[in-house]
C-alpha cells in the first residue's frame, strides 16, 4: 500500500546527496566585479584619508585670513566626510545596500 519516502535500495539509507555544482559563470563574474569594487573603495578610503594634509596646506594658503581653529573645524568635516563614505562604499556588513 504505502511505502516509506524516500525508498533506497539499501533500506533505510538516505541517498547521498549530489555534490554541488559550479555557480553560472554569469554570478562569478558579478563575485569577483563586486571584490573589485571593494578594492577600489577601500583604496578610495586610503587615499581620502592620506591626502587630509595636503587639503589643511591647500586650505591654509588659499585662506590666509582663517584661524587654525577654523582650517582645524574644516579638516574635522573632512576627516567625517571621508568615513562615511569609506563605510558606505564598502557596506560594512551591515546589509545596507550598496
Amino acid at each position: 500500500m504505502y511505502e516509506n519516502y524516500p525508498s533506497a535500495a539499501g533500506g533505510n539509507q538516505l541517498p547521498e546527496p549530489a555534490p554541488p555544482s559550479a555557480p553560472p559563470a554569469s554570478v562569478q563574474t558579478a563575485v569577483r566585479l563586486m571584490y573589485a569594487g571593494a578594492v577600489i573603495s577601500t583604496i578610495s578610503f586610503i587615499l581620502g584619508l592620506a591626502t587630509i594634509s595636503s587639503f589643511k596646506h591647500s586650505l591654509e594658503n588659499k585662506y590666509p585670513n582663517y584661524t587654525s581653529q577654523h582650517i582645524n573645524s574644516l579638516v574635522s568635516v573632512e576627516i567625517v566626510v571621508v568615513v562615511i563614505a569609506g563605510v558606505m562604499a564598502s557596506g560594512c556588513g551591515c546589509g545596507w545596500p550598496g
